[in-house]
């Protein structure tokens, strides 16, 4: 964990930080609670109801499971250079796990609608993730296990959340 965020921190240029911070702000709260929002009404609207559940369903779990696994794990953040973003436990990261689920949750909904977007919406569905685990990680706000395990289990809640969707359909 820590020669990887020494390497990031050696060769990741400041004028490049002020970019990653703008990018750790799409995975905030302020961010993606308007945009599952607005995504789940105009969903609902449109009669796509399972898929409007499962983007709403995908990001309520992954908040809660943040929120439960950081009380139970309590591990510390990285405290190798100055940071006064962050304060609370490291595990997991947060705005990865969020990100991870709304953009695999956005890319299933994406698929099951238009078909045929399905390489552009998993492509920007992963790349969001990692840029924005890789954020928290220029930031020095987390451990790259922190961001990886969140980016994992973010990732397969929409896709076992659809899983029981389906199966409920028989």
């Amino acid at each position: 964990d820590r020669v990887i965020l020494d390497f990031l921190h050696a060769r990741v240029a400041t004028a490049l930080t002020a970019v990653f911070e703008v990018i750790t702000v799409s995975g905030s709260a302020s961010v993606l609670v308007p945009a599952v929002f607005v995504a789940t009404v105009a969903l609902w609207y449109r009669k796509h109801r399972r898929e409007a559940i499962l983007l709403t369903a995908s990001a309520l779990t992954g908040a809660g499971l943040v929120y439960i696994v950081k009380r139970l794990v309590g591990r510390a953040r990285p405290e190798l250079w100055p940071s006064e973003w962050y304060s609370g436990s490291s595990f997991p990261s947060g705005h990865t796990l969020a990100v991870a689920a709304t953009a695999t949750a956005g890319a299933l909904v994406l698929i099951r609608l238009w078909p045929a977007a399905r390489r552009w919406a998993i492509s920007v569905a992963f790349l969001w993730t990692v840029l924005v685990a890789l954020s928290r990680l220029v930031l020095g706000v987390h451990w790259p296990t922190d961001v990886l395990a969140a980016a994992c289990i973010g990732a397969a809640i929409p896709l076992v959340l659809s899983l029981g969707f389906a199966f409920s359909r028989s």
